[in-house]
């Protein structure tokens, strides 16, 4: 069973991204860094987790995240 969402916020949109790295700062959140996205995880069934599903992309099936496929 998955305990966290993987969630993504784009370079190119700096609202979401703005968006993304206060929620990092506010709640602890585990992420990533890269050039093109910032990826962070969401323990799943929070109401966090419901924000977040609404606003940003979710990325829990991408088998070669280096690409975002």
């Amino acid at each position: 069973m998955q305990t966290q969402n993987q969630y993504c916020a784009y370079t190119q949109d700096p609202e979401s991204l703005r968006l993304a790295l206060d929620l990092i700062r506010a709640h602890s959140l585990k992420f990533e860094a890269h050039i093109g996205r910032t990826r962070f995880w969401v323990d799943s069934g929070s109401e966090l987790d419901t924000y977040c599903a609404l606003r940003f992309k979710c990325v829990n099936h991408e088998t070669d995240h280096s690409l975002g496929i």
